[in-house]
C-alpha cells in the first residue's frame, strides 16, 4: 500500500500535504467507482478513517435519515483510497446464508460460489451490510461471532476462512436499532442489543448548508447561479425541520405551516435529483411536471 494524501479528495483540499492514508496505486476489481461530483463531509472521512485503523474487530454503523450520505461517503472514500469493498443489502426474505453465498449449477454440479462477506474476509477487504436494519433479527444478530474477529465457515462448510488483515465490517440503517417511530421506514426492524454492542454507531445528519452547498456546486455550479441553489439548500432545510417536528429551526416563512403534516423529509439526494431534472427540462415552463 502507499500513502495517500487526503487533500487530493474532494472536499478534504483544505488538509495538509502531511495528513495521508494507506490506500492503493490502482483500483482493484472490487474497487467501487469514483463519482466525480461527489464532495467529502470531513466529520464523516474523520469518523470512517478512525475506525479503519483501529486494531478492534468492531464493526462501523451509520444511521440517519435517508440520503444523508452514508453509504456514499463510506463507498467514495474506498473508491478514492482504491480500497476493496463488498456489499450486500438487507431485506425481508434474506437469510444469513446469503452473507456466505450461493449455490449455482454449473456443468451439471452444484458448486457453492462465496458471496460478499466470505469475499471480504479472503481479500483483506471492506464488507458493507446496507439497510442491515432491513435484514430479519436472526440474519443481522449472526454477524456477532464475525464481529468478535472468529473464523467464518463457508456456505458449504468445507473450508474455514480466518479473515485477513484489513478485513472489517460496516453497516448502514435508517434507524439506529430501536425500529422506526416516524413511520417513514416501516419495514425496519428492532435489532438485538448484542449486536448493536459490537458496532460503533455514528449518526449521519444532512450536511451543513455550507456542505450542501459544495456539494450542489460541484454537480450543477456550470447550470444554476449559487443564488438558487442556496434558496433549494433552504426550502430543503425548512421541510426537514417541519417533518421532524421543530418548526422553530425552520424560516420564518415556513414555520407558518407548523400545524400542516409533512410526513416525509426532502433527502440531499432528492435535492440532487430535483435540480437535475430543472437542467434537464429546463427549457419548458414547468420543468419538474413534465
Amino acid at each position: 500500500m502507499i500513502d495517500i494524501q487526503l487533500n487530493t479528495l474532494p472536499g478534504l483540499e483544505h488538509l495538509a500535504d502531511t495528513d495521508v492514508f494507506p490506500g492503493n496505486e490502482t483500483p482493484c476489481p472490487h474497487t467501487p467507482v469514483r463519482k466525480k461530483e461527489f464532495v467529502f463531509r470531513p466529520d464523516l472521512v474523520n469518523k470512517i478513517l478512525g475506525w479503519l485503523t483501529c486494531p478492534s474487530d468492531d464493526g462501523l454503523l451509520f444511521f440517519g435519515d435517508m440520503g444523508t450520505g452514508k453509504s456514499s461517503t463510506l463507498r467514495q472514500l474506498h473508491a478514492w483510497l482504491n480500497r476493496p469493498l463488498f456489499s450486500i443489502s438487507g431485506e425481508e426474505g434474506m437469510e444469513f446464508s446469503d452473507l456466505h453465498g450461493t449455490k449455482e449449477i454449473i456443468a451439471g454440479d452444484t458448486k457453492a460460489l462465496d458471496g460478499p462477506m466470505i469475499d471480504a474476509a479472503k481479500f483483506g477487504g471492506t464488507f458493507l451490510f446496507e439497510e442491515i436494519d432491513r435484514a430479519p433479527e436472526r440474519v443481522s444478530v449472526g454477524l456477532n461471532s464475525v464481529l468478535d474477529g472468529y473464523p467464518i465457515r463457508t456456505l458449504d462448510g468445507g473450508e474455514i476462512v480466518t479473515p485477513r488483515p484489513g478485513f472489517k465490517v460496516a453497516a448502514t440503517a435508517n434507524t439506529s436499532g430501536s425500529g422506526d417511530m416516524t413511520g417513514n421506514y416501516n419495514t425496519s426492524n428492532v435489532m438485538d442489543s448484542s449486536l448493536m454492542d459490537r458496532f460503533w454507531s455514528v449518526q449521519v445528519p444532512y450536511p451543513t448548508e455550507d456542505q450542501e452547498l459544495t456539494i450542489l456546486e460541484r454537480a450543477f455550479g456550470d447550470v444554476f447561479p449559487s443564488e438558487l441553489l442556496r434558496r433549494s439548500i433552504a426550502l430543503a432545510n425548512d421541510i426537514r425541520h417541519l417533518s421532524a417536528g421543530n418548526p422553530e429551526r425552520a424560516s420564518n416563512k415556513a414555520s407558518k405551516y407548523h400545524d400542516q403534516s409533512i410526513d416525509t423529509t426532502f433527502s440531499t439526494r432528492a435535492l440532487l435529483r430535483t435540480l437535475q431534472v430543472m437542467g434537464t427540462f429546463g427549457s419548458v415552463s414547468n420543468p419538474l411536471y413534465h
